[in-house]
């Protein structure tokens, strides 16, 4: 998922990997962006960092052409999150969990009812769903970074959400740094992770043998049932 799809660069970058991933796994993906198609919406507060932004940024986006880009398994579904999230949360399947989100909603609002999602049936969320909010880092090209704060913007939003929630949490993804050949890029602190904490598989385990102190590291003996 995509919340924030603005002119498509980011979803059309998605389907590619998916290709990809698709290519060498078999796993298949159905990919989906959420945007207004009109821009920014109204902000509400500070908390959306009015410093930063306006009703109205990022319109503009030719919604016909962008939608014949895209290949079939990638759908955008347009309008206000807080109208159209429902919906799309009472059609998810068990036999298609949300795996990743990318969040470039920019506000705080926007981005706290994007979490609305996190509140599906746990059987619709994958134990551990990969995030990545684009508005997380300071870096001193980006648009108003000086005025990031933990009170405001999507930082706010992700505390806010952890403190209302016992069995749903957001944090920061702690491995990825070790698991990448360029370990500095900034995007990697713009990574974070759902974990579902009352999935099934996080309160039963599953069965296996016991582990031997060579079998720690090994992928196929640690393997989610899924």
């Amino acid at each position: 998922i995509e919340f924030g799809v603005a002119e498509g660069a980011g979803l059309k970058n998605m389907c590619e990997v998916a290709a990809l991933i698709n290519a060498e796994t078999g796993v298949e993906f159905e990919i989906f962006g959420f945007d207004t198609g009109g821009g920014l919406p109204e902000l509400q507060d500070y908390r959306d960092h009015p410093e930063i932004w306006a009703a109205g940024d990022f319109a503009g986006v030719d919604r016909s052409a962008l939608e014949l880009s895209l290949p079939t398994n990638a759908h955008i579904i347009w309008g206000d999150i807080r109208d159209t999230l429902s919906r799309f949360i009472n059609k998810l399947s068990p036999e298609c969990p949300i795996g990743f989100v990318a969040n470039d909603l920019d506000l705080y609002s926007s981005t706290f009812a994007s979490f609305e999602l996190y509140q599906a049936s746990a059987n619709r969320l994958l134990p551990v769903v990969i995030n990545y909010f684009d508005d997380t880092h300071g870096s001193p090209t980006r648009i108003g970074s000086l005025f990031r704060n933990r009170w405001c913007g999507q930082f706010a939003a992700i505390d806010d959400f952890n403190a209302q929630h016992d069995m749903r949490k957001i944090d920061r993804l702690y491995t990825l740094h070790n698991r990448r050949p360029m370990d500095k890029e900034l995007w990697l602190e713009q990574m974070f992770a759902l974990h579902v904490l009352d999935h099934p598989i996080r309160q039963t385990g599953f069965d296996r043998s016991a582990l031997m102190m060579g079998d720690h590291g090994s992928h196929d003996r640690m393997a989610w049932p899924l």
